[in-house]
């Protein structure tokens, strides 16, 4: 893999790496802001979670993925260990996140993110 940029909308400023083969989302029908992020917290240590603010307050994000170490500051950036099981991670918006903690059958990625795949070997990144 080389460097990619995906091009992302979220209304709330807040996106997220996730290895959708092993996170589990749902929450409750009723979860709290709390709630939710005790849930983010405790998948962000199973490393299948990377969860971060744009600091924009939302809108499109363009996020470059890099393969290697690099130099190269960007505008905003994140360092996180993760782990994939499914050859893939994904790009998601909190409003996708939100929407499958709060409904069991709804999926991530969702319908309009399954193509901000990254595609990995399983392992530990």
């Amino acid at each position: 893999m080389g460097n990619s940029d995906y091009t992302i909308v979220d209304d709330s400023g807040i996106l997220a790496l996730v290895d959708s083969s092993a996170y589990r989302p749902f929450v409750s029908t009723d979860w709290t802001y709390e709630c939710i992020l005790q849930h983010f917290n405790a998948f962000t240590k199973d490393r299948t979670l990377a969860v971060w603010e744009c600091g924009d307050g939302g809108g499109s994000s363009v996020v470059r993925v890099r393969s290697g170490i690099t130099f190269d500051s960007g505008f905003r950036s994140i360092r996180g260990a993760m782990s994939v099981t499914g050859g893939a991670l994904h790009l998601v918006s909190y409003d996708a996140l939100t929407m499958a903690a709060q409904f069991e059958d709804e999926a991530l990625p969702s319908k309009h993110e399954q193509h901000l795949r990254i595609e990995l070997e399983n392992g530990y990144y």
